[in-house]
Order: structure tokens, then C-alpha cells, then sequence
């Protein structure tokens, strides 16, 4: 719209605008030229010559009808004050054309994807279609000219100089098609140049017989150098693809072209160098690194199956210089910040080829008659750590999440570094002692986890740790000769399972309190887990090193130390996890130490001195850390927490009591047993007499109870008797009368029946007091 069409229709809208007003009476009719002059000079602004022709007219029209609303309203003095009205309209025109790159009526989008689509099949794809067919087209004229035998009037000479020329011309043709049209039209001639030329350097091998294997190999050799340089010289990909596939391909082709050993290494190192280069000076030919890294590995790895072994110190040195190149390309790329995920894909894999290969020549070719495995894996975690401590920030890229390439890099080449470290100690000790230097360097990474301070260097210790703790409990505890006794005395025997197993139960609570935080307020769940695992190992160990009593002992010293670890102040929950240890020692000590052990046939209220003996030693010792653990517990929440710390404590010493009882009436019915004939069974009347004292303990527990109005004794008193009244309705009396004959005893004065009535009157007395 030229500046005269402008200027009309604003004069027409003005005239309309001032009828509208005399119309609705809200103003006088202004005249419209009047109106179109207080426009401060909008025809000639360079504003109207950028609008693009996808903005509508209306938008002139929206702009200058808020001009004269405004105007009307505030008159031209306040006009003169308010922004610049080609200010206003600019903004308007900036929304226009947001509104219109983002309407999806328009169908830009679709457009433009459209042609991008025909422009890339009609360009490249086609390109490269034409080119492939060229290729072929050559080959299959060689192969059906030779097996028609056009051939035979050429000689072999002038045969392979006709499709070398071929290939030349099409190189040619594709140089004056860069200089003339473009990289477009040049990308497909070069790609059809390339393959013939290699076709043509195989087919003067194989089947023209004019060069040996190695002067075949350097032709091919020449036509990849050859491709390079069009790569670099025409700055195209998928040229550089295409000669480092050719390139890796040769020595497949030609098998074993030379019978120099270094040959092939040498060709190899030769190719992921110039590939490296391209991709570390341009940008654009990263995808070289990717095609190269692939071919590299391959035939390098199946050149070290074949000849490493007899070929130690060229394969060692081959690897070595291979994985040189590509961490120093993945260096000076991360310098530049690019490439940050493909860097550190690259190091990763790449590490993981160099020592899996070298580990693997020198397992089969070990010199000196030594394993020399770990201290290789061990030198080039060395080398990672030394690397990655010198590029970016050093040590800080464990602090912190990468943000940069370099960074990145750093943060993998410590992982590279962790990890072949653990591989190190995998492969140089042997047995247990590999589980040792796995926990030993988890607990190092755990503790420079927490100086640095690094989450992940932590979590790697754990993970280290965590197969060292797997190795111990099964590979370890497997082994024969882990299992052979060191020491023993009594019910106790120390292996070297059961030593190793301790040691790993040490550095795992040493893990948990290292990975703590002290200055958090609430405990952390992953300390509180880890110190789960370790108190479970120190159970399990107890279990297998000793048994009976001397098991409950060690399980008794495991809560034990909990408790003394709360008391120290620690945050992993220590005393809740002794409470549990103390649960599971009770019921040890109460079913397999007491009342299993007096079911054994074989048991003798004479092996040990009433009362003075280990088992009621224990229930006094076991009482006692019910004790210290219910005031940890109360002291660390601030409140009493010890109503339950009596009655538990009430409750051992009356079972100990209860089976101490038990042995005395059983050393008596010895010493009478000339003189005295029982009238039940031996069995029958001990368990009498547990349900008569268990009732008379749980009266006292009430009694003392309600004297001292302590809720839990009463509760824990009445819970006892009505436990023992139902024992002897259903064990004492029915459970006896199906299993045994009638016992020889007086109707109603007789132990079973005297203790019922003494039951019946426990429990309503216990009803009285509980009202």
C-alpha cells in the first residue's frame, strides 16, 4: 500500500468516525481532514515500508482509531504527553506479525517443511542414490566383464588404469560441479568417485592379480588419505564417511595384507588420527569420531584375538596410543565446550575397549610368568585420575552438577577412574582378600565423598561396598577352606568367614556414620538403612560362629554396643535397632535357651547351680538393656518414655525365676528319687508349676501395681494371669488328659487341681483391684 492509498483511507475513516460521534451526539462532527492533519506525520515513515504484506490493513485501522478515541478524550495538549503514536503502532505490528507466524490457518509451517522435505530428497538423497548407482553400475561391469571375458583383449594394466580413470573423471566432474553449482551437486559425483576408486584398487588384487597383498593395501591406503583430503577440501561428511567405512573395510577385504606384525596397527592408528583431527578442527565432522571409534574397534579388536598375544608389546603400545588419541580429541573438543554428552560417550567406551583388550593379551601372553592384569587396569585409572584432576575444575567437578562440556568430561574421567580401580582389586587379589580391598575402597570413597563434600563419589563407595558385603555372604561363605576353624572354645569357634564377616560389619556401620550429616535435625533414611545391614550382618555372623547361649551373648553385646553408639550421640537410629536386637534376643533366650533346652531329653537340673548360672545371668543382663534402651529412648524425645521399661524388666526376671524354680524341684525330685514317687509325669509337673508361679508373678506385678499406680504393671500382671489361666485350661489339663494316661492322684486334692482354684481366685481378685 503506497503512502496516497494510506492517506485516503485514513481520511475516509476519520469522516465515518466523526459522523458516528454527531450521530450518538456525543461530540460536534470534526472535520476529517482536521482529524488526518493531528496525525503527527505517519505517510512518509520507513515504518510502513517494512510491514510485511501478512499483516492486515486493520491493523493501521486499530492503531489510529485509539489515536483519535485519545484524542477526544484528552484533547491535543494531553496527546502531545502520551507516547509517540508510531511507538503504539509499532507494538500493534509487532503483535500482528506474532499472531500471523503463529495462526496455523496461514500453513507456513506446513509449507516450509514441505519444501524442506522435496529440497532434501531432491538434492541430497537423490544425489547419493545416483552416486550408489554408480558404484554399483562400475562394479557389476567389472565383475561381468571379467566372468565374459571382455577382459582378455586389454591387458590387466590397461583394464585397471580404464576404471581408475572412471573413478578420476567422476572426481572431476564432481570438482567442477563444486566450483560451478554448489556442494549439493558436487556430493554425490566425489561419493561415486571414492567408491570406484576403491573398487578398483580391490579388483586389481583380487582378480587382475597385478599387486601383492601390501601393494594393494597401500593403494587402498591412498585412495582413504584421497578422501580426506576431498573431505577437507570441499567440507563434506559424508565424503570423510565415506572413505573412513572404505578405509576400515580394506583390511577385510585383503585379509592379511602384509606380514609385518606393526603393519596393520600402524594403518589402524593412521586412520583414527586423521579421522580425530577432522573432527576436533571442524565441528561439522563429529559424526567422523562416531564411524571411526566403530570401525577402530572392531578391526582392532579382531587383530588383537589374532596376533596380540604373540605380539604383546605392539599390541599394548597399539591400544595405548588408540586410546591416547581419543581421549586427547575428547579433551580439546571439551575445551571448546562441544560435543558434551558425545565426549564423555566416547571416553567411556573407548576406555572400556583399551582395557578389556589389554587386559585380555596379557592374560593370554603373562610376561615374566606374572599377573600383571590389576596393575595395568591399576595404571590407567591412574592416568584418568591425573588427567581429569588437570582439565576444568579439578576436584570441584565432583561438588558439583556439570555444567560445562569440560566439566563433563572431568566428572567421567574420575568415574572411568572409580571404576577401573575396583576392576584393579577384582583382578589382583584373589579370595577373600578381594572382598577386603572392595570394602576398604568403599569406605574411602565414602569418607572423600563426605570431605569434598560429593553425593556421587559417596554413592560410588556404596556401590563398591555393596558387592564387597554380596562377595562375603556368598562366594566367600562357599569356599571350603574360608570355613576351617581358627580357634575354638566352647560354643564358640572364630573362621576366617566368620573374621571377615565382622570386619565387614565394622566398615559398614563405618559407612553409615561417615555418610551422615551431622547438622541435620532429623535422622537421613539411606545412614539408617545402611546401619540396618550391618547390625543384620552382625546377627547372621553370630549365628554361624557360635550357638546356644553363647549366640545370645553375642546378639546381647550387638545391642549392646547400639545403645553405647546412641549414647555417643549418633543419628542413625542405634536405639531403636537395639530395641529390636533386644526383642529378638528375648525371644532367643526364652524359647531356644529355656524352654527347648528343658524339653530336651537330655537336659539335667544338675549342670548348673540354681539361680548362680549363665542363662539367669542373661535374663538379669538382658533386663538391664531394656532398662538403659527405655531411658535413651525418653531422654532423646524429651518425655517419659519408661512405662513399659518395669514390666518388661518384671517379665524377665519372673521367667528367670520361673525356670530357676524349675530346676530346683527338679534337683529335688533327684536327690528323693529313691524314696519318693511322683504321681505326674516328670514334664507335666514342671509346667504345673511354670503355670502356678507365672500366676503368682503376674498377682505380685498387679499387687505392686496398684500400690504404686503404675499402669503398665497392673496391665502387664493381669495379661500374665489370664495368659497362665488359659495354659492351664488347655495344656495343663485337656492337652495331658488326651496325650496321657490318668495319673494316680488324689480326686480334687491333688497339684492340678489346687492350682486351677488358685487361678480362679488370682483372677477375681484381679478383677476387684482392677475396679
Amino acid at each position: 500500500m503506497n503512502p496516497d492509498e494510506l492517506k485516503q483511507t485514513l481520511e475516509q475513516l476519520a469522516a465515518r468516525l466523526a459522523r458516528l460521534e454527531e450521530h450518538l451526539g456525543l461530540t460536534e462532527a470534526r472535520r476529517p481532514r482536521a482529524a488526518v492533519d493531528q496525525v503527527p506525520d505517519i505517510t512518509p515513515q520507513p515504518l510502513e515500508l517494512k510491514t510485511p504484506p501478512e499483516v492486515r490493513r486493520e491493523s493501521w485501522i486499530e492503531a489510529y482509531s485509539a489515536h483519535e478515541a485519545e484524542s477526544h478524550a484528552t484533547g491535543e495538549a494531553r496527546l502531545r504527553e502520551r507516547p509517540d503514536f508510531r511507538a503504539r503502532a509499532a507494538a500493534i505490528l509487532a503483535r500482528e506479525r506474532e499472531t500471523v507466524a503463529a495462526s496455523p490457518q496461514t500453513g507456513e509451517t506446513d509449507v516450509t517443511a514441505r519444501t524442506k522435505l522435496e529440497v532434501q530428497i531432491g538434492t541430497r538423497w537423490m544425489a547419493w542414490v545416483g552416486a550408489l548407482v554408480v558404484v554399483l553400475a562400475v562394479a557389476f561391469f567389472v565383475k561381468l566383464a571379467y566372468d565374459q571375458g571382455w577382459w582378455g583383449r586389454l591387458p590387466p594394466l590397461a583394464r585397471c588404469l580404464l576404471s581408475a580413470g572412471f573413478g578420476a573423471a567422476l572426481l572431476v566432474a564432481g570438482e567442477i560441479a563444486l566450483r560451478r553449482v554448489g556442494r549439493v551437486a558436487a556430493v554425490g559425483l566425489f561419493g561415486a568417485g571414492i567408491g570406484t576408486l576403491y573398487l578398483t584398487s580391490y579388483a586389481t588384487f583380487r582378480y587382475f592379480g597385478l599387486l601383492t597383498q601390501a601393494g594393494a593395501f597401500g593403494l587402498l591406503i591412498g585412495v582413504a588419505i584421497l578422501g580426506f583430503i576431498i573431505t577437507l577440501r570441499a567440507r563434506m561428511r559424508t565424503i570423510g564417511v565415506l572413505s573412513i567405512v572404505g578405509g576400515y573395510l580394506s583390511p577385510v577385504l585383503l585379509a592379511s595384507a602384509s606380514s609385518l606384525p606393526w603393519a596393520l596397527p600402524m594403518y589402524l592408528t593412521m586412520l583414527l588420527g586423521v579421522s580425530l583431527g577432522l573432527s576436533a578442527a571442524l565441528s561439522p565432522f563429529r559424526t567422523l569420531r562416531y564411524v571411526a571409534l566403530a570401525g577402530h574397534a572392531a578391526i582392532g579388536l579382531a587383530w588383537a584375538i589374532d596376533e596380540g598375544p604373540t605380539n604383546l608389546t605392539i599390541a599394548i603400545i597399539f591400544m595405548g596410543v588408540s586410546w591416547a588419541l581419543v581421549t586427547a580429541e575428547a579433551v580439546y573438543v571439551a575445551q571448546r565446550n562441544e560435543s558434551e554428552i558425545g565426549n564423555a560417550i566416547a571416553s567411556l567406551l573407548f576406555t572400556a575397549w583399551f582395557v578389556t583388550i589389554g587386559c585380555w593379551v596379557l592374560a593370554q601372553n603373562r610376561p615374566a610368568g606374572r599377573d600383571w592384569l590389576g596393575l595395568f587396569t591399576a595404571a590407567i585409572a591412574g592416568l584418568s585420575a591425573a588427567l581429569a584432576m588437570n582439565i576444568g575444575p579439578g576436584l570441584r567437578s565432583l561438588r558439583f552438577r556439570p555444567q560445562r562440556a569440560v566439566e563433563t568430561l572431568a566428572a567421567t574421567l574420575w568415574l572411568e577412574a572409580g571404576v577401573l580401580l575396583a576392576a584393579a582389586i577384582a583382578l589382583q587379589f584373589k579370595g577373600y582378600h578381594e572382598s577386603i580391598g572392595w570394602l576398604a575402597l568403599g569406605l574411602a570413597c565414602v569418607e572423600a565423598g563426605r570431605r569434598l563434600p560429593s553425593k556421587g563419589v559417596s554413592v560410588f563407595g556404596l556401590i563398591v561396598g555393596g558387592l564387597a558385603l554380596l562377595r562375603v555372604s556368598t562366594l566367600d561363605r562357599m569356599v571350603f577352606s574360608m570355613n576351617a576353624v581358627l580357634w575354638s572354645s566352647g560354643a564358640v569357634s572364630a573362621t576366617k568367614w566368620s573374621i571377615l564377616a565382622v570386619a565387614a560389619v565394622i566398615a559398614t556401620h563405618a559407612a553409615a556414620r561417615r555418610l551422615a550429616v551431622i547438622e541435620s535435625r532429623s535422622p537421613e533414611t539411606l545412614p539408617i538403612m545402611i546401619a540396618g545391614i550391618g547390625t543384620l550382618g552382625w546377627l547372621w555372623a553370630c549365628a554361624v560362629a557360635s550357638s546356644g547361649l553363647a549366640m545370645t551373648a553375642g546378639w546381647l553385646l550387638g545391642a549392646v554396643l547400639l545403645l553405647a553408639f546412641q549414647k555417643a550421640g549418633r543419628r542413625q537410629l542405634y536405639c531403636e535397632q537395639a530395641q529390636l536386637v533386644l526383642v529378638a534376643v528375648t525371644c532367643k533366650w526364652l524359647i531356644g535357651d529355656e524352654l527347648v533346652r528343658r524339653l530336651d531329653p537330655t537336659w539335667s537340673p544338675t549342670s548348673a547351680l540354681p539361680v548362680l548360672n549363665g542363662q539367669m545371668a542373661m535374663a538379669v543382663t538382658i533386663a538391664a538393656c531394656v532398662w538403659w534402651a527405655a531411658r535413651l529412648r525418653s531422654t532423646d524425645r524429651g518425655a517419659s518414655q519408661t512405662g513399659w521399661a518395669p514390666a518388661g524388666l518384671a517379665l524377665l526376671l519372673i521367667w528367670g525365676l520361673v525356670f530357676e524354680t524349675d530346676r530346683i524341684i527338679g534337683r529335688w525330685e533327684l536327690a528323693h528319687a529313691t524314696n519318693w514317687k511322683p504321681t505326674w509325669p516328670p514334664l507335666q509337673t514342671r509346667m504345673l508349676w511354670w503355670t502356678f508361679l507365672s500366676a503368682a508373678s503376674g498377682l505380685l506385678m498387679l499387687l505392686i501395681g496398684r500400690r504404686r499406680t503404675h499402669r503398665r504393671l497392673i496391665e502387664t500382671g493381669t495379661v500374665l494371669m489370664v495368659a497362665a489361666a488359659l495354659f492351664w485350661l488347655a495344656i495343663d489339663t485337656v492337652g495331658w488328659r488326651v496325650v496321657a494316661s490318668t495319673a494316680a492322684a488324689w480326686l480334687v486334692l491333688n497339684q492340678q487341681f489346687l492350682i486351677g482354684v488358685f487361678l480362679v481366685l488370682a483372677l477375681s481378685l484381679a478383677v476387684r483391684l482392677i475396679r
